[in-house]
């Protein structure tokens, strides 16, 4: 499957996979919350062993908030040498449909991105 992963500035992220996993009873999406005085550097650190970590063979999309979260996906990518997408602006709808998408449809880790780009709420 592919990977989800939500980052975000304070703590806000683990708060959006656990409502999306429970709302599908699953424990598929991870949070990952960047504290207000962790540097960019560190929080790319962290992001990819934690991508390396979870990683289940297809690639990982990670959904973050805003500002240097929204940066790190060819690091990573290169990093790891696992395909990486990220789309800002997350919130826990959004979330909640790349969760759906990643377990119940055969999309492909592009076709998820671009339907979140195109997601209306």
């Amino acid at each position: 499957k592919i990977s989800l992963l939500v980052l975000s500035h304070g703590k806000v992220a683990n708060g959006m996979a656990e409502v999306a996993n429970k709302i599908l009873g699953e424990t598929h999406a991870v949070g990952l919350e960047m504290d207000f005085s962790d540097s960019p550097e560190y929080m790319f650190e962290k992001t990819s062993n934690l991508v390396k970590q979870i990683n289940q063979g297809k690639g990982c999309i990670i959904l973050a908030d805003m500002g240097s979260l929204l940066e790190m996906e060819n690091k990573i990518t290169e990093r790891t040498g696992i395909e990486v997408k990220i789309v800002g602006n997350v919130y826990t709808l959004m979330v909640i449909e790349c969760l759906r998408k990643v377990l119940y449809t055969s999309d492909s880790l592009l076709k998820i991105i671009d339907d979140l780009k195109n997601l209306k709420i």
